[in-house]
This record gives C-alpha cells, structure tokens and sequence, in this order.
C-alpha cells in the first residue's frame, strides 16, 4: 500500500525516506505556526523568518485599551449629554421666570397704570359733571 499525503510531506521534508505511521521521523520545517503565544521550553530559534505567531484566543492589549477607550469615551458623552440636558431644563426655567417676571413689570408700568389713572380721571370727570347738574 502507498504513503498518504501527510506520510508524502513528511517523506519528502526526511531525506526521500519511507514513512509510515508509528515511525519517529527529524524533518525540515517549512513553516511553523504557534497560536497565541511562543512555548515556554523554546529556548532559541534557528530561522526566525519560519515562525509565524498567530493570535488565535489572546486579545492583544493595545486592541483592549483602544475599545476601553472607545466605550469609556461613549459613557461620558452620554453622562455629559443629560447634565447638559438637566442644566438647560434649568436655565430654561429661570429664563422663563425672568421673563414673566419683566412682562410683568412693563405691563403695569406702560398699560395697566397709564389705563388705571385715565379710569380716576374719567371717574372725578363724571362726579365733576354730576355735581354741575
């Protein structure tokens, strides 16, 4: 029976002898690919440019911070949009008072005072005629 694929690439990666399954085998490496992180018991590396590093489950933390940052900064807008809020409700209220407050004034000072002494004079006016008839 013939090798199967994995059996071929370790077949050729072994100096062109048979493999078979079972069969230690000291080949050489295209390629290889650590997920995460690098093993502890690696103590040195022949040919850096044959490691790739992948990262598989492990957050990289600038990735981390850049989304903290971006959810903290979201909280705040939303904090600062109902002070915001709150606080224009407030000066809203006071403007309105304020403004009730000078209506007010100016329609007693420029209306109601001027109509009420023209009322007095129409009044002393009338009892003035009455008591010349």
């Amino acid at each position: 029976m013939g090798m199967n694929a994995i059996e071929k690439i370790l077949s050729q990666h072994s100096e062109g002898q048979t493999v078979r399954p079972g069969d230690v085998v000291m080949v050489e490496v295209d390629l290889t690919v650590h997920f995460d992180s690098m093993p502890r018991d690696v103590l040195r590396i022949n040919d850096p440019d044959k490691v790739v590093l992948m990262h598989d489950h492990v957050v990289p933390a600038p990735t981390v911070l850049a989304i903290g940052g971006v959810l903290a900064g979201l909280l705040l807008a939303g904090l600062a949009r109902i002070g915001v809020e709150v606080g224009a409700r407030r000066r809203a209220a006071k403007a309105r008072q304020s403004l009730r407050a000078a209506i007010a004034r100016v329609t007693g000072e420029l209306v109601i005072d001027p109509v009420k002494a023209e009322q007095e004079r129409y009044e002393r006016a009338r009892l003035a005629l009455e008591r010349a008839r």
